[in-house]
């Protein structure tokens, strides 16, 4: 860092007050208590701004850019509405109860079931396991989000290898980035 040293030197005497701008006249006198014990130079480093600056102007290498902003990302909050499907075994199935797909037709469906977000060509933009199934209403129902998916034109949805439907970008955000999904028998 460039610095530059400045001297600091403290003086000490005696005003007159007699008008002259705290000048000692001739007439007046000093005290000898005030002029015995004068302090020596105090030295301090402080930071030569002005050099720093200058130094930095003429640096060839010293460019703005502008970085373009990344791909928007969006949090798409899905549930889906499972109506064949059965208790933990040795429990009711009821209100609050923990929930799965039942035989024949949704025995794939469990918490562990990856659900899947694709963009218009394919590519798996968004992928998330289901978590608990829990009876609302009569309905096994699972509640999950897929994180931080690419703003696209188009978004296809699928449970395993179950497709499931599209929709637009339009369409996700008119519902506020929110899809319900239910699946058929197979």
């Amino acid at each position: 860092m460039l610095a530059r040293t400045v001297v600091v030197i403290a003086l000490l005497g005696a005003a007159c007050g007699h008008g002259n701008g705290g000048h000692v006249a001739t007439r007046d006198t000093v005290s000898p208590v005030a002029t015995a014990a004068v302090p020596s130079p105090t030295t301090t480093t402080v930071p030569d701004y002005g050099a720093i600056y200058g130094a930095l102007a003429k640096q060839t290498a010293a460019t703005s850019t502008t970085v373009a902003p990344g791909p928007r990302v969006h949090t798409i909050t899905a549930v889906l509405y499972l109506r064949s499907a059965t208790a933990d075994p040795g429990m009711t199935f009821g209100e609050g109860k923990h929930c799965v797909g039942a035989a024949p037709d949704y025995s794939d469906i469990s918490d562990t079931t990856q659900a899947i977000v694709r963009d218009g060509a394919g590519r798996v933009i968004g992928q998330t396991p289901l978590g608990p199934g829990v009876v609302q209403h009569g309905v096994c129902t699972y509640h999950f989000a897929f994180r931080d998916v690419p703003e696209v034109s188009s978004y296809m949805f699928q449970l395993n290898t179950r497709a499931g439907p599209s929709r637009s970008l339009a369409g996700l955000e008119a519902s506020n980035w929110t899809v319900s999904l239910s699946l058929p028998a197979r």
